[in-house]
């Protein structure tokens, strides 16, 4: 059977189409930014525009999943659809324009989806969190192999922070304050849940750790290197260069950067900053950024269901 696997999220569409011969085997993975979330995520709705652009790219990526042959296609949308007035609107809309009825899933099941994808790319018998930096939502999973000791499905999306905190160019140190503040709010079960489930390796997977690790190798050698062995392991004081860069830069130097997609330069410095923010709670001396998220979990898991 060959699958294909939408992911609707806050800021991107992700398809991935892959079959399965003693391993998982990706044929096609392609991204379109739609921005989903842009103008109305912390008002509630998907306004006209990100709509319009959302209708597009699942017919763009429908369309592609058939010309690869896919038997089955599976669509699930994330924080924007599932917070929205209009989210379920946006669904039929979508089934209608394209015969594919994509599945509203839960903070949880999504946090669930996201530690099956960076455990496929990250086997270790460690305790390790696993971070995924959403437009709309970040999920944190405390794991260990199979077992999943805590999850959290949280807010923290950079879209979301984004029109939150409309951050000066470049981001004040006073507004830096106010995030981190945000942050130490909203992170204090995660606080928590170390204490009971202490780990020092952090693994990021999704937009903010890619633009990262893109930053430090080159986005060709980053590539390459997440598509030949699944992750990307660098230490916290590479991070901490990078960061530095982040919160002095304008918009301007971040688009001129060969490392930052133009889609994500806008949002990366709040990435950074809950990256930081993060890493500073579970005392991580390295990072991971993981080739696998949630549409490679729910990929692994739609090929090998019985």
């Amino acid at each position: 059977m060959r699958a294909a696997v939408i992911d609707i999220g806050t800021n991107t569409f992700n398809l991935l189409v892959g079959h399965y011969d003693q391993g998982m085997h990706i044929d096609l993975s392609e991204r379109i930014a739609v921005k989903l979330g842009e103008g109305g995520i912390t008002k509630g709705y998907i306004n006209y525009d990100a709509f319009t652009r959302g209708v597009e790219a699942m017919k763009q990526h429908v369309d592609k999943a058939h010309m690869y042959g896919a038997d089955r296609i599976v669509a699930v949308a994330t924080s924007a659809t599932r917070s929205s007035v209009n989210g379920e609107d946006f669904v039929r809309v979508v089934e209608r324009e394209t015969g594919v009825r994509p599945q509203v899933i839960s903070g949880d099941e999504e946090a669930t989806l996201i530690y099956k994808g960076v455990s496929l790319a990250l086997p270790t018998e460690r305790t390790f969190l696993a971070m995924d930096i959403g437009g709309g939502s970040t999920e944190f999973i405390l794991g260990q192999g199979d077992t999943v000791h805590w999850q959290c499905s949280t807010k923290l999306g950079v879209s979301r922070l984004k029109d939150l905190f409309n951050p000066s160019d470049p981001i004040t140190h006073t507004e830096i304050e106010q995030v981190n503040a945000h942050f130490d709010e909203a992170l204090k079960d995660l606080k928590d849940a170390l204490q009971a489930f202490p780990t020092d390796l952090l693994a990021g997977s999704s937009g903010s750790f890619e633009t990262i690790s893109a930053m430090l190798c080159g986005p060709d050698n980053a590539t390459e290197l997440l598509g030949r062995d699944k992750k990307h392991t660098f230490s916290m004081q590479a991070f901490l260069e990078v960061h530095d860069f982040l919160i002095h830069s304008t918009l301007a130097q971040r688009l001129n950067h060969p490392g930052i997609q133009p889609f994500r330069a806008d949002m990366i410095v709040i990435g950074s900053l809950l990256t930081k923010r993060v890493a500073e709670l579970c005392g991580a001396s390295q990072l991971v950024t993981s080739a696998y998220a949630l549409r490679e979990g729910l990929l692994h898991q739609l090929l090998t269901e019985r």
